[in-house]
């Protein structure tokens, strides 16, 4: 029984000196390069939490940019629209205005026209008359007798007026 009972000291023994040289050699490589590897995991995720906040900062700075931009659009947009309204509006006063200056124009041409076709024909009558005129007051001034009677009518008339 001794025998048995030192067999199985040693046996604990030795088996507490493998666990103390395992736990040892744990202690000694495995802990730190498992330290060594969760601190490395550990800094890789905290520089892709850095960067996803970096990304997610700079998704809303794109994304204010974006609202910014279309807010713009929409402005640019209106504002053309109302230029195009108003440039449409203008377009369409110059085109009235044209088409009155036009009608104007062709009115007074008409009118221009029409003054001197009387004027030229004004002029072919009044020819005539003064042609014939002076040849019916030729006519009629070739006697002495009637020549006299004429100027004493008109000296009668210029005294009566005078009176």
């Amino acid at each position: 029984m001794t025998e048995a009972f030192i067999s199985t000291l040693f046996r604990f023994i030795n088996f507490g000196l493998i666990g103390v040289l395992l736990s040892y050699l744990v202690k000694r490589n495995v802990i730190p390069q498992a330290k060594q590897k969760i601190a490395e995991k550990q800094a890789a995720l905290k520089e892709k939490n850095e960067q996803n906040k970096l990304l997610l900062s700079r998704q809303k700075e794109l994304e204010h940019e974006i609202e910014a931009q279309e807010r713009l659009c929409k402005n640019l947009y209106d504002q053309i629209k109302v230029w195009s309204l108003s440039f449409s509006q203008r377009k369409k006063e110059f085109e009235e205005k044209q088409a009155l200056l036009a009608e104007v124009a062709q009115k007074r041409l008409h009118a221009q026209a029409e003054r001197k076709r009387n004027q030229v024909t004004n002029d072919a009558v009044l020819a005539k008359a003064l042609e014939r005129a002076q040849k019916d007051l030729v006519d009629f001034f070739s006697s002495e007798k009637e020549g006299r009677a004429f100027t004493a009518e008109i000296v009668m008339h210029m005294r009566e007026d005078k009176v």
